[in-house]
């Protein structure tokens, strides 16, 4: 998925979640009111980047009800419902221009 990006936007990101949340091309944010179409969703599942809130998973805003990202324990690419798992959020974040 942040492939996709990548190759669409023609940059390079850091392969890590939380290096994504951190580069200085990527405004963080909180609400999730904000959220638009192309938006990161930063999660912390596991302390395996850091002990939280280092994100360590990351899925996009489709639209106002999906979500997409990779779900290794499903085998692929998954759209689900937008709504985050706020029990795990680490925060929003959009790509700059």
């Amino acid at each position: 998925m942040v492939r996709a990006v990548q190759e669409a936007r023609g940059l390079t990101l850091p392969h890590l979640s939380e290096g994504i949340r951190v580069d200085g091309r990527v405004t963080t944010f909180h609400d999730h009111d904000d959220t638009q179409s192309g938006d990161f969703i930063f999660y912390h599942f596991s302390d395996r980047n850091g002990v939280g809130p280092r994100a360590d998973d990351i899925t996009m805003v489709v639209d106002d009800d999906r979500q997409i990202g990779a779900r290794p324990s499903r085998g692929r690419v998954a759209i689900f419902d937008r709504e985050p798992e706020l029990r795990w959020l680490v925060g929003y974040g959009r790509l700059g221009a």
